[in-house]
Parts: C-alpha cells; sequence; structure tokens
C-alpha cells in the first residue's frame, strides 16, 4: 500500500477487524487520509458484512495472510462473504483460500508484494473488478451456499438415522 501510494496510485484502503490493535494503527497511520480502520464487525448479525461493504464501498475484498500453520487451518469465510456479494478479491493461497478463490477467475492468488501491487493495479478496471465479482458470486451460490450445502448435510443425517 505504501508503495501505492508512492507511485501516485489513488485508493482508500478500508481495514475491517483491528480490534484495538496498536500495531496496526501505527502501521496504517503511514498512509493517512488513505486508510479507514474499523475494530470490528458484527459478522453474527445477517446482512452485516453486506451492508458494511455497502457503507464503506468495497470494491476489492483482499486477504493477506501469512504461510505458517496457524493460516494453513484457518477459513476462509472472509473471503466466501466477499465473494457472496460480488467483490473480486486477492488472497494469499495458503489454505482455504487458494482452494475458495480460483486465480483468474474470481480474483487472483498474490505470492509477494510484487504481485500484490499489480492486481490491486489490475482491479483498477471496473469492468475486471465486475467480471471477476459475478464470477466469485456464481461460485459461492452453487458451491458454499446452504442450498448447496443442505441437501448433503440431509443425506448424511437420513443414512446415520
Amino acid at each position: 500500500l505504501i508503495f501505492l501510494k508512492k507511485e501516485g496510485f489513488k485508493f482508500k484502503f478500508i481495514f475491517i477487524g483491528a480490534k484495538g490493535n496498536k500495531d496496526v494503527y501505527k502501521y496504517l497511520s503511514s498512509l493517512g487520509e488513505n486508510v479507514e480502520i474499523i475494530d470490528e464487525l458484527e459478522w453474527h448479525e445477517e446482512g452485516a458484512v453486506a451492508e458494511a461493504l455497502k457503507k464503506y464501498q468495497i470494491d476489492i475484498g483482499v486477504a493477506p495472510i501469512n504461510e505458517d500453520k496457524f493460516s494453513k487451518a484457518k477459513c476462509a469465510f472472509k473471503i466466501v462473504e466477499y465473494m457472496a456479494v460480488g467483490l473480486p478479491v486477492i488472497v494469499s493461497p495458503v489454505g482455504e483460500q487458494e482452494v475458495v478463490t480460483r486465480d483468474l477467475l474470481d480474483g487472483f492468488h498474490a505470492r509477494g508484494k510484487e504481485e500484490w501491487v499489480k492486481y490491486l493495479k489490475q482491479l483498477s478496471d471496473v469492468k475486471l473488478r465486475e467480471k471477476m465479482g459475478a464470477s466469485g458470486q456464481k461460485r459461492i451460490k452453487e458451491s458454499y451456499s446452504y442450498k448447496f450445502i443442505l441437501p448433503g448435510v440431509y443425506k448424511e443425517i437420513k443414512n446415520i438415522f
């Protein structure tokens, strides 16, 4: 983000989930007016994510994570939420993030700073964002929605009893 700012690239970065972390605030403060920090959303409330994405006019969902044991075990819920509302995503291809996001279709798998910068620049193209966002939204409906999941759950429960 600092590199993009130095290049004169225009953006607004909304960081959701800082939870009052002083290190996050300190790091992101160097971006000045380019950043807004939201400590927490009520993720469990129906519609909270979609409302926040609309309210803050978020165009791209990003999820950079480290490639470590903890991150590999995390679910990709944040990515599913972004894609469900039609946002293209850029993710670190680690664990479930790599599985949920289809590289070059729903968004991008970024490996390293150069790719993050490259893909953020590419997604400044509105038509590309719309195309990838629609692809991701369709993927979530077809593979991760209640409508898709519940018949399989019902079948398994029925087999048990």
